[in-house]
């Protein structure tokens, strides 16, 4: 398989797991009585910052292949105004369990993404291999 698919993949399969776990960690919350609010923002490609660019390409090449890449990149202004936006303003102060895409307010994250037996088998399995107590894991967090 071609190193750049397996890249890709191992990118797509973090992403899913950072929002499984962020719905599964609402679902704990509230089963606490918490009434922190958890979401998951996905600011896009940051081509500026070299957080997440594709690191094998020069900066011709990412400009030549731009136009096809747009749908991915994000724009770091509009991205960090929504991370303020919803960690500021009242508004989103019930929001939780929500996915924001580049500055879009709450889209549907992926089907799998909301599969409750795999977000709790990830919480769980991050549990072991963080080493914490599992029955104090929402305590230590909130």
């Amino acid at each position: 398989m071609d190193p750049n698919e397996i890249g890709r993949q191992r990118y797509a399969l973090s992403k899913l797991c950072n929002i499984l776990f962020t719905y599964e960690l609402d679902r704990k919350l509230k089963k606490a009585g918490s009434k922190v609010a958890v979401n998951a923002i996905n600011p896009g490609l940051m081509l500026t910052t070299n957080l997440g660019g594709p690191r094998r390409m020069t900066t011709e090449q990412i400009k030549a292949r731009e136009a096809e890449m747009s749908y991915w990149v994000g724009d770091v202004r509009k991205s960090a105004e929504t991370v303020y936006t919803v960690l500021s303003d009242a508004a989103y102060a019930d929001v939780s369990a929500k996915y924001f895409d580049r500055g879009t307010v709450t889209i549907p994250s992926s089907e799998l993404s909301y599969n409750e037996r795999l977000a709790a088998e990830l919480w769980d399995k991050s549990v072991q291999v963080t080493g914490l107590d599992k029955e104090n894991t929402l305590f230590i967090i909130s």
